[in-house]
């Protein structure tokens, strides 16, 4: 339940265009909703990122997407936070 309701504050820290319909849908799909949204809007943060060389943009594009397909040796959320984490911006 926790983690749903950070996930709709971020969701309505980033988009409250997006927010508020998807903040009305009923629980199951609200979650599944909210959860893509959020899983295109890093992905869109990434290919956007000035900083990073697109040979970095790729690798971690990559693993987020052998992530979602489950692809490999299941790659967990705590490998794609790590990846994720050398790049982040303070």
């Amino acid at each position: 339940m926790q983690l749903c309701k950070d996930a709709l504050g971020i969701l309505k820290e980033t988009s409250r265009t997006f927010y508020i319909p998807i903040s009305c849908l009923p629980g199951g799909l609200q979650e599944s909703v909210a959860s893509a949204y959020l899983c295109m809007r890093a992905i869109d943060e990434i290919e956007d990122n000035f900083d990073l060389d697109n040979p970095t943009k790729a690798s971690l594009l990559r693993k987020i997407s052998f992530g979602l397909q489950g692809i490999g040796n299941g790659f967990s959320a705590s490998e794609l936070s790590l990846a994720l984490s050398k790049h982040e911006q303070p």
